[in-house]
């Protein structure tokens, strides 16, 4: 057997390197943890939710106390504390002068009877 039957062109063929595709690294973006609003938020919904239910007393009290403790604690819910506390002191205002007018109106009429 000769060169020429065992390597068609004389010389031996060395063995191809597999193409490899080079890896990139993927840019990693820090995302910062999400800032707790939760005293805030609460106060909003006590708020809110104080203009339906404000006759109780107890809902408007709630949204401003949130309110406050989320203004202090939470920087980054300060509108939702905002909310929460207008919302409650002036539904509270209207439910405390309502509770003042039926007092004073059963007060009122026991005197006269």
């Amino acid at each position: 057997m000769s060169n020429h039957q065992q390597y068609p062109n004389g010389y031996p063929q060395q063995p191809q390197p597999h193409y490899v595709q080079p890896v990139y690294a993927q840019p990693v973006a820090f995302v910062p943890a999400a800032e707790p609003k939760g005293h805030s938020i609460t106060s909003m919904i006590f708020g809110l939710s104080s203009i339906l239910l404000g006759w109780t007393l107890i809902v408007p009290i709630l949204a401003i106390v949130f309110g406050v403790v989320g203004l202090r604690k939470e920087p980054s819910g300060r509108a939702f504390a905002i909310t929460g506390i207008v919302s409650g002191t002036i539904t509270g205002f209207f439910s405390f002068g309502f509770a003042a007018l039926f007092w004073i109106g059963m007060l009122g009429s026991s005197a006269s009877a």
